[in-house]
């Protein structure tokens, strides 16, 4: 992994494991099965291809999944996570966290899972599958969704 400034880093191909600290820093995985960690700070994440693994930590972060398996924890703060392909898995973390998946609503099926209404959602569309927790609000192109529902919902097309 390359250092370009003091808080910003860009990894290779390669798999690679990158720690941040408390300040903000930009942190790109590329290619890869990477496992990037922003620790405190409002930082940004980016997985980009390959299997990733991707912490918030504290802070209010942008996080982009990228292509592959993911899994993205936003960690304490207000995080912005975008989804764009893959099977992945994200939990906000505390704080009022907000998700990002391309397509409009009528594109995705919704199921909710877990024991408590509210605890666990699984998202699909086409091959992708997307299964969240602690998210509160999810973005789709054609409108945004509340995810702080309060009742059962087996499944449904939103």
């Amino acid at each position: 992994m390359r250092k370009l400034r003091k808080e910003t880093f860009i990894g290779t191909n390669g798999n690679e494991t990158f720690r941040g600290d408390a300040q903000n820093e930009v942190i790109r995985g590329n290619g890869g099965n990477d496992s990037l960690n922003g620790a405190g700070g409002n930082d940004r994440l980016s997985g980009d291809d390959g299997d990733d693994v991707l912490r918030g930590g504290g802070g209010d972060d942008r996080i982009l999944d990228g292509d592959g398996n993911d899994r993205v924890f936003g960690g304490a703060g207000d995080d912005y996570i975008f989804i764009t392909a893959g099977e992945d898995f994200v939990d906000g973390g505390e704080g009022a966290d907000i998700i990002r998946l391309d397509g409009d609503t009528t594109d995705w099926l919704f199921m909710q899972g877990g024991d408590d209404p509210g605890e666990i959602y699984v998202l699909q569309r086409g091959d992708q599958l997307v299964t969240i927790e602690n998210i509160e609000l999810a973005i789709f192109d054609d409108k945004s969704v509340s995810l702080e529902w309060h009742g059962p919902l087996i499944s449904a097309f939103i």
